[in-house]
């Protein structure tokens, strides 16, 4: 997400096209609340160019999957994924040890460490 710097300094230059000069003496607050006095005062033509200005200089917030070698190189991760099986420990288990796992699997350390992070932390988005 973009700073309220960075907002406002996008703000400023769109509008120095059609507003008077900005005091350069105005706090941070006065300026923001002058941007929201002029929005309100806009056309909606002109509300249109703002936000083509602001989509270009800070584009669309999305969602982007990052690449997971996880998903890749974990045959029981990647089964889990194929099927939407929840990504839960107890599904890896189950799923890992064909529904049979020896007794303590859960509270093995070294078994653990061979757990994908995404079922031991659960998935993250990333913006």
């Amino acid at each position: 997400m973009p700073s309220l710097d960075a907002v406002l300094s996008a703000v400023a230059e769109i509008r120095a096209e059609y507003r008077p000069k900005i005091l350069a003496a105005r706090t941070t607050e006065q300026l923001a609340e002058k941007i929201l006095q002029d929005v309100k005062q806009m056309s909606p033509e002109e509300k249109q160019k703002v936000r083509e200005h602001l989509d270009k200089a800070f584009g669309k917030a999305k969602i982007v999957h990052d690449h997971d070698l996880d998903a890749e190189t974990d045959e029981v991760l990647r089964t889990m994924l194929e099927l939407g099986t929840p990504l839960t420990l107890e599904n890896y288990i189950d799923l890992a040890y064909m529904g049979a796992p020896p007794d303590g699997i859960e509270e093995d350390g070294e078994f653990l460490a061979s757990v994908p992070d995404v079922i031991l932390n659960g998935p993250r988005l990333v913006q």
